[in-house]
């Protein structure tokens, strides 16, 4: 009985080396630094699509004046997260909002 333990516990050890020797870091594999998501510019390219048949920019207006909160979440994914200027020449913001 010990000997057949022994002999298992010698399979489940080299089962444990291929399991390991196998992945693991790939030189080459996957998409280079930079380079963008397809998916995210076919949709990106597909929303500006749809938003220029629905008006462009007057139809971002009335989202802006009927519905705010998706207006200001649509502001929130398109404006930058970080703005970086310099100390001769800071980053000014200015946002106006217009109401009818």
């Amino acid at each position: 009985m010990a000997e057949a333990q022994h002999t298992n516990l010698e399979k489940l050890e080299k089962l444990g080396k291929k399991s390991r020797s196998h992945g693991g870091p790939r030189n080459g594999a996957g998409r280079k630094p930079g380079v963008p998501n397809k998916l995210s510019g076919d949709l990106k390219s597909m929303i500006l699509d749809a938003l220029g048949r629905e008006g462009g920019i007057e139809y971002l207006r009335e989202v802006a004046q009927e519905d705010r909160k998706a207006f200001c979440a649509l502001l929130s994914r398109v404006l930058p997260m970080t703005v970086v200027g310099d100390k001769q020449n800071p980053v000014e913001l200015k946002i106006t909002w217009e109401t009818k």
